[in-house]
């Protein structure tokens, strides 16, 4: 099982955590830690340079949180779906949803160019006016449907040999609150290697009830008994805690119908997905479910020090020597 990091490719973050030299910063944090790489999120053009392509084991594919009414051609509904004066064209950096679709095929092209053993895709479809109280106008049956079209379009190009996997979220889509969607959305993609990606943070945001890591473990263990063989499939764990149910509820409840601004929409998400660590060894149990290629040690820290203060705490939650296998193309040579 090999173990990662995430990171985005915007300078941003090559600033705040590698004080933008990647390729001199990075091979030491990578030992230190007992890391494999990297899962990228490319947002442009993949730039080798910038993040060399022998630390890179997969790419996170680019994310719109609604794109469902767009992808269908249903540009009123589309329109309706967004922040007051935000326009498809720019929610879309597309004119039409064929322009739509090329974006992810280039985006595809780069995690190939960046040389990935996998791809993520977040299977999900939420409009900015559901996004706090949670009433969706749109279920996850017509999201699976629509999303395993999408996938198979631009996944017509993807080599066999990298892997695609659909992520969960705790919108409709692939959540795996339904067994039988999960194992429909994968019996309709044309990329015959795929498999799923299981976000544990993202998994326990579907339950409000949950106020306790080992509640949490168990309920996601629950979840990926339920799946049988699909769990199996299971390629990769983006391991981290969200315990915000409280918040949730309490939001949903207190929920207006005005439409949040991108502000707000972020500190809600912030604060309902907190990628937090794990700091219990009761998530030991999770691994006795699913046999993932990949670990990726999923958070949001604040700069390097809190990055690696929590990768400590959640290596040593399952791992209480804190010495994890280096394997792949990190090596004290390096």
């Amino acid at each position: 099982m090999k173990q990662l990091v995430n990171i985005s490719d915007l300078s941003y973050d090559s600033d705040k955590y590698f004080a933008g030299d990647v390729a001199g910063n990075l091979p030491p944090f990578l030992r230190r830690n007992h890391l494999d790489g990297l899962e990228l999120m490319i947002c442009d053009e993949y730039d080798p340079i910038g993040y060399p392509l022998e630390y890179i084991r997969g790419v996170h594919l680019r994310f719109w949180p609604t794109w469902y009414c767009f992808f269908l051609g249903d540009m009123d509904k589309a329109a309706g779906r967004l922040s007051a004066g935000t326009s498809p064209a720019d929610y879309y950096e597309a004119e039409t949803p064929a322009d739509w679709v090329e974006l992810y095929r280039h985006n595809i092209c780069q995690a190939v160019k960046a040389g990935a053993e996998y791809v993520v895709f977040h299977v999900a479809e939420c409009a900015v006016g559901e996004i706090f109280h949670r009433r969706h106008e749109v279920g996850s049956e017509a999201v699976i449907a629509a999303a395993a079209d999408l996938i198979n379009e631009i996944t017509a190009e993807l080599p066999a040999t990298i892997a695609f996997l659909a992520e969960n979220i705790w919108w409709p889509g692939l959540n795996f609150t339904d067994p039988a969607l999960a194992r429909e959305l994968l019996d309709r993609l044309s990329h015959r290697n795929s498999g799923f990606c299981l976000d544990t943070g993202h998994l326990m945001c579907t339950d409000w009830s949950l106020r306790t890591q080992e509640q949490g473990i168990d309920y996601v263990c629950r979840r990926m008994e339920a799946l049988g063989d699909l769990a199996g499939r299971v390629k990769i764990v983006h391991l981290h805690q969200s315990l915000s149910g409280k918040y949730a509820a309490l939001m949903a409840e207190t929920a207006g119908d005005s439409l949040p601004d991108m502000w707000q929409t972020m500190e809600y998400i912030s604060r309902i997905d907190n990628h937090l660590p794990v700091t219990t060894p009761h998530v030991k149990k999770l691994f006795d479910f699913i046999s993932p290629d990949y670990l990726v040690h999923e958070f949001m820290p604040e700069d390097m020090a809190d990055w690696e203060k929590k990768l400590k705490i959640q290596q040593s939650s399952y791992n209480p020597s804190n010495r994890l296998p280096v394997r792949g193309a990190v090596s004290e040579a390096d």
